[in-house]
């Protein structure tokens, strides 16, 4: 019996085992709905299939992705600060190594072609996409200082949990060159134009929220991150959520129930 074939068989035992034990419902505050194993329509034993999918879409099974209005002031002011280091050796390695992923993507695939490929390959497609519509290397690392500054700013964000922070690093990221344009001439008086956009979602922004993290060395933190957040706020303000004005939506939600 080979690997494939055990997994199969330790599923299909999992989905046979007895799930009244278990938690009978979604583990994430404020759902009602049934767990995965309760509803027998998957294997986690606390959290619901809905939020399974939200977790896999935005790196957290309640925190919602960080909007790229918040998160564009972060990455403008991040930007000046590289330009203003960018003669130090560790920002300057740290550039070429980010440089280095792009430059070592390879030639891009139709985004169409890459949809049953593995993770690695959409990564690497991901990134060679990049790498044709001219991001360089220092767009990556402002959107990776961005992302960690208005996670900390963020009272929606999920503090503590690395996956979020590199979701939200690849969601960003992915956003600058994600699918393709095509037009096409069919002899017609008008041409027709073909458009395909993968879906930013899965394992795949795993991979590459992590080969960006990794070509830089870790999250950001201490005084640098500081810097970056105060800029922000003397420049552009204060975020959202940080308003005298700003309400929790969980409170919103009681309010209008009431």
């Amino acid at each position: 019996m080979d690997l494939q074939e055990k997994g199969h068989r330790r599923i299909r035992e999992r989905l046979g085992e007895d799930p009244t034990h278990l938690p009978q419902r979604c583990g994430v505050f404020g759902c009602s709905r049934p767990t995965q194993r309760a509803a027998r329509q998957g294997l986690s034993p606390d959290t619901c299939r809905f939020h399974i999918q939200r977790a896999a879409r935005h790196g957290s099974p309640w925190a919602p992705s960080l909007k790229a209005a918040d998160l564009r002031p972060y990455v403008k002011v991040a930007l000046r600060i590289i330009r203003d280091l960018r003669e130090l050796p560790q920002v300057a390695h740290t550039h070429q190594r980010l440089q280095a992923v792009l430059d070592s993507a390879g030639g891009v695939l139709p985004a169409h072609r890459v949809k049953h490929r593995s993770q690695r390959v959409k990564a690497r497609m991901c990134f060679a996409r990049l790498h044709k519509a001219g991001v360089r290397a220092e767009r990556l690392l402002a959107i990776h200082m961005g992302v960690c500054a208005a996670i900390e700013d963020d009272r929606m964000a999920h503090r503590g949990s690395d996956e979020y922070r590199i979701v939200q690093v690849a969601k960003a990221a992915h956003r600058l060159a994600s699918g393709m344009n095509k037009r096409l001439d069919l002899g017609t008086e008008r041409p027709e134009f073909w458009h395909f956009y993968p879906r930013s979602s899965g394992r795949v922004l795993r991979v590459i929220g992590r080969d960006i993290e990794e070509a830089i060395g870790g999250p950001l933190g201490g005084e640098t991150l500081e810097e970056l957040r105060e800029r922000k706020a003397q420049r552009y303000g204060p975020h959202p959520t940080r308003l005298l004005t700003w309400v929790p939506p969980w409170q919103r939600y009681r309010a209008g129930a009431a």
